[in-house]
């Protein structure tokens, strides 16, 4: 989210990639659930795997959180299943339309590693594996 996606981009291409998209004002939420639709697929996110920039946990707990975030919540929530399990904070965060396109990119397993080794040796260091696809579920969304 704070580096341009050109070197990302060019580097995803070099792998089988199903889907990708930027995150931008929907959300992590609203951006997984239109590639999970289109898919038929569920996308798991687990929260231990969610990287934030600093300060971003501090500032949701002081209540800077946008009102398109909470739009967001309602207007996705029927499509998400939150664990229990899970902070109400980072569950907030995954709604939150504060994003200036991070790539949220879709690949086999086997290639996941190699991507993310690529793309932080090139100098995306908070590159990371955010979640998995898992044949449909209930919800299109799972946050665990």
């Amino acid at each position: 989210m704070i580096q341009l996606n050109a070197a990302a981009a060019t580097a995803m291409l070099k792998y089988d990639v199903h889907a990708a998209t930027d995150v931008t004002g929907f959300g992590l939420v609203g951006h997984s659930l239109k590639m999970a639709e289109g898919s038929g697929v569920t996308f798991v996110f687990e929260e231990s795997d969610l990287p934030l920039l600093p300060g971003v946990l501090e500032q949701c707990r002081a209540g800077m959180i946008p009102g398109g975030g909470e739009r967001n919540r309602e207007y996705y929530a029927p499509s998400v299943r939150i664990s229990d399990e899970v902070a109400e904070d980072i569950a907030t965060i995954a709604f939150d339309p504060q994003t200036s396109g991070g790539l949220l990119i879709a690949i086999p397993d086997e290639q996941s590693i190699a991507l993310v080794a690529e793309l932080q040796s090139s100098g995306h260091r908070e590159a990371a594996i955010v979640g998995r696809v898992v044949a449909r579920r209930e919800h299109p969304i799972e946050l665990v």
